[in-house]
């Protein structure tokens, strides 16, 4: 995006503006170590969100709210905090599996309500330069929105939204459209954002209670305030409370209480800091008697089943199998609580001696988690009498109840192993690979870990037959998952190739389409020549000062219809050219001349007398007798077949002196006596031409020279 474009965020983010949510549910969480990566797909263009389609009907499913207080704002932040409340409500909700129906912004009476909504905006324009990263902004604030967005839809989808549970209520993700300047045609332009709606806590974090000495990156212990604090109510007036011992340590027990909650749920918490922990005294528009504790900021908050790890040891975590949440005392130290000390544990200059030992005794104490034992060992008798449970404190599990129930489990994938090792055993099919050894061990080390209960053969067989469908459908799934992968790779592929290089491939194609005709060209005019040449010239005794020379030359059976390929030319014939042809016609001389496939023109009797210069020649004109005493008007010279012309590219007068054989017959009219003599007329001239090349014989004095 450019510069130019840029729009600071106290414009986009300020008291009053009306903004136009479109409801939207991110892809699985991602950009932390604990998922796999997921990059933004390559077309997807800047300032768009993945899935999210910006052409779809939200009419009935938008959302308009209004914005009334800034919680944070500014740039170099990964988030845009603010409170809000819905102007105009969507006329269809979503399922409310997915979000809290949002709530009204006016009450009975028709009063306008104080706003009840805090959206946490992802905008990736105010992130901090993300040169030299190994993602974009775009892809961060993607990883962020999907990993929290996770967090509180999961959950939702449990029940565990809402008071009196540590997660605040759910609204459902977002995506909002900004304006973002014009394009070069001066049109509006426009980007997409994603956020989550909760509810708005109304309170104050433990770190705002408190008081803390800072210097650099030290920060010591928290110091509680001594004064009451004020908190608002609904109908405008103040709740002062006063956070003595108890009520702190009735913070961080709910705090504890929610964090093993979520590891029986599979949702292991690593954001509790005394600036995520509010505190508040309402749940909405009630008024509650004691502190609520609400905990914010869970972009770093890991979903077992989501993550990369549940896909190689299960979808369930081993505390998930625990009747109960675990025991606090289990998975909670004073030494994971150090950036809550001075509030609760206390410091040892607020209570001197205060040990690991004070603190496990404090989490086992009857008004805070209760004793280290197994609740149900202690619940079952009292369902046998039909008692309820007595006590103040929650129920928990220990890990002791786990062990035993690790060891049901490998006592039932032994028995189910040996069911499917004898089962491999009896199938002669399945051992045929030679891998009989490898397969039972690997069936031996726990191929059905996930069983719980000892499978009879029936139950087996259909376990087994259900195996065998999912691995065949996964395989097949993974198949197409490649297949459409490859496709979209080579279109992508083919889409990223510049013009330049199609246009050089097309030229490629091009000058190998015209090699392969010029070399049919070449096979065409080094096809074998036909067996004789005739060559008509004018009797000497014709004193025609300008007479006519002519290439005349026999046509092969077969070959009428073929196309020209030789152009013959006419032109006077010289005394001098006169006698050289006598010369040559009456001494042998062997030397093959290429022949030409085109027939020459030729002079008919009916048509002499307007040529009187020229002779009557043709493939049948023949002597009127040997003993005539008229003139020879012709002379016929027999060419044997001689080599194929080995190198087109060289001249064809080269080629026509390279050869060393020439047969003649001599005419009657030829007077006798002359020497041998090589030399060709000059005005003999052949001209061979196919579709791109011109080869050109010529004879005379200059093949005499050379």
């Amino acid at each position: 995006m450019s510069y130019s474009n840029w729009v600071r965020p106290e414009k986009v983010y300020r008291d009053g503006n009306v903004l136009t949510l479109y409801p939207y549910e991110p892809t699985r969480p991602h950009g932390s170590g604990e998922y796999h990566r997921n990059p933004l797909p390559q077309r997807l263009p800047y300032g768009h969100i993945r899935d999210f389609d910006t052409k779809g009907d939200f009419t009935k499913t938008q959302v308009e709210i209004q914005i009334q207080d800034i919680i944070r704002r500014g740039v170099n932040r990964t988030s845009q905090i603010f409170r809000c409340s819905v102007s105009k409500p969507p006329e269809e909700q979503r399922p409310a599996t997915l979000q809290e129906p949002l709530p009204p912004s006016r009450d009975e009476n028709g009063q306008l309500l104080p706003g009840q909504l805090a959206a946490k905006v992802f905008d990736y324009d105010y992130y901090e330069s993300d040169f030299g990263g190994p993602w974009g902004n775009d892809e961060e604030a993607d990883g962020n929105h999907c990993r929290e967005h996770a967090v509180y839809a999961y959950y939702r989808r449990k029940g565990k939204t809402g008071y009196p549970h540590i997660m605040p209520q759910f609204y459902g993700s977002w995506v909002i459209k900004i304006r973002s300047g014009s394009d070069k045609s001066n049109q509006p332009k426009f980007r997409y954002v994603g956020l989550i709606l909760i509810e708005y806590i109304h309170g104050y974090s433990v770190e705002n209670l408190c008081l803390r000495d800072r210097d650099g990156d030290y920060c010591s212990a928290l110091y509680p305030g001594t004064q009451p604090v004020g908190f608002p109510s609904p109908d405008g007036s103040w709740l002062n409370v006063t956070f003595d011992v108890e009520k702190r340590q009735h913070v961080v027990k709910e705090m504890l209480h929610g964090v093993v909650v979520g590891m029986h749920l599979g949702v292991q918490h690593r954001e509790c800091e005394p600036w995520n922990l509010f505190v508040t005294m309402r749940n909405g528009l009630i008024t509650l008697e004691k502190p609520r504790v609400v905990l914010l900021d869970h972009s770093y908050t890991q979903v077992w089943s989501l993550t990369k790890y549940a896909r190689a040891e299960g979808d369930m975590h081993c505390l998930q199998k625990l009747p109960y949440p675990p025991h606090p005392i289990e998975r909670c130290s004073i030494e994971a609580l150090d950036t809550l000390e001075g509030w609760w544990p206390p410091t040892q200059r607020q209570h001197p001696g205060f040990s690991e030992e004070k603190f496990n005794e404090w989490l086992c104490k009857e008004n805070v988690f209760g004793p280290h034992v197994e609740a149900k060992s202690v619940l079952d008798p009292l369902l046998r009498q039909k008692k309820l449970w007595p006590h103040k404190y929650k129920k928990y599990s220990t890990f002791a109840t786990l062990d035993l129930i690790e060891a049901k489990e490998k006592e039932v994938r032994g028995a189910v192993a040996s069911k499917i090792i004898q089962f491999a055993r009896e199938n002669e099919d399945m051992n045929l690979d030679g891998r009989q050894e490898e397969r039972e061990k690997a069936i031996a080390q726990g191929v059905c870990r996930r069983a719980t209960v000892v499978m009879t053969s029936d139950s087996y067989s259909l376990w087994l037959r259900t195996q065998v469908r999912k691995l065949r459908e996964t395989k097949e799934r993974e198949l197409q998952e490649a297949k459409s992968r490859e496709f979209r790779e080579t279109q992508e592929r083919e889409r990223r190739e510049p013009k330049q290089r199609k246009r050089q491939k097309a030229k490629a194609r091009k000058r190998q389409e015209s090699q392969e005709r010029r070399r049919q060209a070449e096979a065409q005019a080094l096809s074998p020549p036909p067996q004789a040449l005739t060559i008509a010239r004018a009797d000497p005794s014709h004193h025609n000062p300008f007479p006519a020379s002519i290439i005349h030359s026999a046509t092969p059976a077969g070959t009428e219809d073929r196309p020209p390929q030789t152009r013959v030319y006419s032109r006077p014939m010289s005394q001098g050219d006169l006698d050289r042809l006598s010369r040559l016609v009456e001494h042998q001389v062997e030397r093959p001349i290429p022949a030409v496939n085109h027939p020459g023109p030729e002079i008919s009797p009916a048509t002499q007398h307007q040529h009187p210069s020229l002779p009557v020649v043709g493939p049948t004109s023949r002597p009127a007798s040997s003993g005539s005493s008229q003139p020879t008007l012709y002379s016929k010279i027999h060419l044997p077949r001689g080599p194929p012309l080995t190198s087109p590219s060289l001249p064809l007068r080269q080629r026509f002196a390279s050869q060393s054989q020439m047969s003649t017959t001599p005419s009657s009219s030829q007077p006798a006596g002359q020497e041998n003599s090589p030399e060709l007329p000059s005005f003999l001239e052949m001209h061979f031409e196919d579709e791109e090349d011109e080869y050109s014989l010529e004879a005379g004095d200059r093949a005499r020279r050379r």
